[in-house]
């Protein structure tokens, strides 16, 4: 990337990544993520390596290299799941931190409920001879998880806190549903899974139902204590 002579950025591009198991239908590229060498990709519609279709699956790879690291699952994959939605880095208590969403996984007779699986890595790790070496952590949910309310559309981490972004849950207003698909955001403790916020518009009661959904929360970003 560069700034040419009018002023406007030229990007181009560098290398293409060798070695993805890239398949028909698999959505590969669907959400990215980098933090130092370490690279992740999501391939969000992909079989997942235990044969579940469409569970989904992350790509890791060494980012100067291109070398493949390996793969990022969850640990019970499930069909739909679209796993790798969603993707973001961050550090804990002196551990790096792996947000992977999955807003398409079901939970009991909830389809689409969604939930976002943390994984933890050592820092300064040299995965360009080896894989990404990480672990699976826990698994964050929306407390009021209900069918298509697809949370962990988005991701985003500061410091010990995340946001998840969930397009599907409805807005109310005065306690009346207003509008289904409104959208919401969802604040967490990384280090121990517990929900401290929802996120919502304020109002929505002037809002007319047949302007469709909303999808307030399918993307979030988390800057010291402002969240958009």
């Amino acid at each position: 990337m560069h700034t040419t002579g009018t002023g406007l950025v030229e990007i181009q591009a560098v290398a293409e990544i060798p070695g993805l198991n890239v398949t028909a239908g698999g959505n590969i590229g669907c959400a990215t993520a980098v933090y130092g060498q370490i690279a992740v990709v999501g391939a969000c519609n992909a079989v997942n390596p235990d044969g579940a279709v469409g569970a989904g699956l992350v790509h890791a790879f060494h980012l100067s290299s291109r070398i493949p690291a390996g793969l990022v699952v969850p640990p019970r994959p499930k069909p739909g799941a679209r796993f790798g939605t969603a993707l973001t880095f961050g550090e804990y208590r002196g551990r790096g931190i792996l947000l992977v969403g999955a807003p398409g996984e079901s939970s009991g007779f909830y389809s689409s409920v969604g939930f976002v699986y943390v994984f933890s890595f050592s820092l300064g790790q040299d995965i360009s001879t080896g894989g990404f070496d990480h672990s699976y952590v826990l698994r964050l949910y929306a407390e009021d998880g209900n069918t298509n309310n697809n949370f962990g559309s988005s991701v985003a981490i500061y410091g010990d806190r995340c946001v998840v972004g969930a397009r599907g849950p409805p807005f109310y207003a005065a306690g009346i549903q207003t509008i289904d698909g409104g959208g919401a955001a969802y604040v967490f403790d990384v280090g121990t899974g517990e929900q401290l916020a929802k996120l919502q518009p304020r109002d929505r009661t002037g809002v007319a139902p047949q302007l469709g959904c909303f999808w307030f929360g399918a993307s979030v970003a988390f800057y010291e204590n402002i969240i958009l």
